[in-house]
């Protein structure tokens, strides 16, 4: 057949010391995936933490100190049956510096894909629990078959003023961390 989207790959190789060649080919049709439906952009939180002083990693903790970085990690996923094209992403932390945050246009995410991301924020409102916001799509400028799943609500407990990493070594403070009741 004359098909203008196949791929014809030959092969062609000698058999034994006979100057005949063996001809063998293949035919693949040219994959392009067709999307129908919607998105639907999904965000999910995986954890909240710290900024590592002095890695600069991310460290997943169930606290964090006044005075450390404070991090979310969360997902965007397109749960949808259809690329989502470009969108945006808002952080809304509880930080006196830096409580907004409106991202740059994301790339468009394929049906089952997933981004994952890491906010950071520092200078927390107060102590005790404070609520971040983060949205996926704040404007909603991609048709969703449902919009109910683009946002979450991240409560992050701020205590004290560093993350205690319970191995007698605690940022900024000159305080041994205590001893645990059973050896």
């Amino acid at each position: 057949t004359n098909d203008n989207n196949a791929v014809t790959v030959v092969d062609n190789k000698p058999v034994n010391s006979n100057p005949a060649t063996t001809t063998v080919t293949y035919t693949q049709q040219a994959v392009q995936k067709t999307y129908y439906g919607k998105p639907d952009l999904e965000i999910t939180l995986i954890s909240t933490g710290i900024i590592d002083p002095v890695s600069k990693q991310y460290v997943s903790t169930s606290y964090a100190g006044a005075n450390d970085e404070i991090a979310m990690r969360f997902q965007v996923r397109n749960i949808g049956t259809n690329v989502s094209g470009a969108w945006k992403l808002r952080i809304n932390s509880p930080s006196r510096t830096t409580p907004y945050y409106d991202s740059p246009y994301q790339v468009s995410i394929k049906p089952g894909d997933r981004m994952i991301f890491t906010a950071s924020f520092d200078s927390p409102t107060s102590m005790g629990i404070n609520t971040a916001y983060i949205t996926a799509d704040p404007l909603n400028m991609v048709d969703e078959s449902s919009d109910a799943n683009n946002q979450i609500i991240v409560p992050i407990n701020i205590s004290g003023t560093t993350y205690n990493y319970g191995n007698n070594y605690n940022y900024g403070s000159n305080t041994a961390a205590p001893s645990l009741p059973y050896g």
